[in-house]
């Protein structure tokens, strides 16, 4: 809770200095990426745990449920493998907008 506080206050709060921003970004990314592993995961162990709990040993001979659970994994694991893919692109990046620009410029300005 306290990781998406300080995310709304150093990125939405306008007085917060840019260089903190940059700093505080890396560990931001970081650790949105780790949470996005971690709900991957966690969807993977709650499918096998459903299908485990609803068929038992007939999943070994692969019924119909067994195909659906293993092809939903298998989605989710290409999705979530897609996704950390374009993030770490810098193609892919957030631009800043122009107007973002001339806010910087008028702190820088009004800094010095």
């Amino acid at each position: 809770m306290e990781k998406l506080f300080c995310g709304f206050v150093t990125f939405l709060y306008p007085g917060v200095k840019t260089s903190f921003r940059k700093m505080y970004l890396q560990y931001h990314q970081f650790f949105g990426t780790i949470i996005f592993i971690l709900a991957i995961l966690s969807c993977h162990s709650g499918i096998m745990e459903k299908v485990k709990a609803s068929l038992g040993t007939e999943y070994l001979n692969l019924p119909a449920a067994a195909y659906v659970a293993n092809f939903l994994g298998v989605s989710i694991t290409v999705f979530a493998v897609l996704v950390i893919y374009l993030l770490f692109l810098p193609h892919f990046k957030r631009r800043p907008l122009p107007e973002e620009d001339k806010i910087c410029l008028e702190l820088h300005e009004n800094v010095s």
